[in-house]
């Protein structure tokens, strides 16, 4: 080996390989680093959704008479977070004085697509971006509607 060239051993090396035990590292770490990402990522979601009930596991945590964020809606948001694509930003999440749990993403200009998840399987969502503006209500059940999916994008890019 002392013999080789500096660019002659980067073919050998597991990123330049070109036999299958190469290829088997290269999978092997791309799939250690998405893993990473996706942990990196529900980390910060349930370190939102922590917040949110933290800031609201009393009645009348508003001051106003608000309900504690519902189990219900915990579990909906939980799941609406899982099944979300591992490329969607992690939105803000919030109480709401109904006891349901409202997420935030944010766009440039001013955009915003906002959901409301109350425990059942209903999204009720609305999006704002520059005029354009829509409401809707959908049905979550293992897979996040296209309708959330366009508007988050919508927003997120900024169109």
């Amino acid at each position: 080996m002392s013999h080789m060239l500096a660019g002659e051993w980067d073919e050998l090396s597991p990123d330049r390989g070109r036999g299958e035990e190469a290829r088997h590292i290269r999978i092997a770490r791309r799939t250690v680093c998405a893993h990473e990402a996706q942990t990196i990522r529900q980390s910060a979601i349930f370190r939102e959704i922590g917040s949110a009930i933290e800031e609201s596991s009393s009645p009348g945590w508003d001051g106003e008479g608000a309900l504690p964020v519902s189990r219900e809606a915990v579990r909906s948001v939980v799941n609406f977070c899982l099944f979300l694509s591992d490329d969607m930003p992690v939105p803000s999440i919030h109480a709401l004085p109904t006891g349901s749990v409202e997420l935030d993403w944010h766009g440039p200009g001013g955009a915003i697509f906002s959901a409301v998840l109350e425990g059942d399987d209903l999204v009720h969502f609305a999006w704002r971006s520059g005029v354009a503006k829509f409401r809707g209500v959908d049905r979550f059940t293992e897979i996040v509607p296209d309708s959330i999916v366009q508007g988050i994008e919508r927003v997120i890019r900024g169109f």
